[in-house]
């Protein structure tokens, strides 16, 4: 699946910068304060997902991609995917968001049907 990436004009229109193949299935995208960067809460197997929602009991996958802009200002120059975390369902199933806090290095992963998890992230 695909994210596509869009530049605001001074007179409020959009531009089409950019398509970021994501190679899974990208839910909802934080986008860090400062940075510009993205935070996306993936479905990395879409038929498992489906079977969570009609029972929370059946696991799906839970996954994180990071995607660092190489020149901030401008989402035109570049990027970098990075896998930042990835359950097969045991531990987190079915996230569906990921939000950064850039001071503390937390991440806190939120699924659409269960729960949250808090996690410390130093890699970044």
């Amino acid at each position: 699946m695909i994210i596509n990436v869009y530049e605001r004009n001074r007179d409020a229109t959009l531009k089409h910068v950019q398509v970021i193949d994501m190679g899974t299935g990208p839910d909802n995208i934080f986008v860090e304060p400062g940075t510009g960067n993205l935070w996306i809460g993936c479905h990395s197997v879409n038929h498992e997902i489906m079977g969570h929602f009609q029972n929370k009991t059946v696991t799906a996958p839970s996954q994180v991609i990071h995607v660092k802009w190489e020149d901030p200002t401008r989402a035109t120059h570049g990027y970098t995917l990075s896998e930042v975390f990835l359950d097969t369902g045991d531990f987190l199933s079915g996230s569906s968001i990921a939000a950064y806090h850039q001071s503390t290095k937390g991440l806190l992963i939120g699924t659409v049907v269960t729960k949250l998890a808090y996690c410390q992230v130093n890699a970044f």
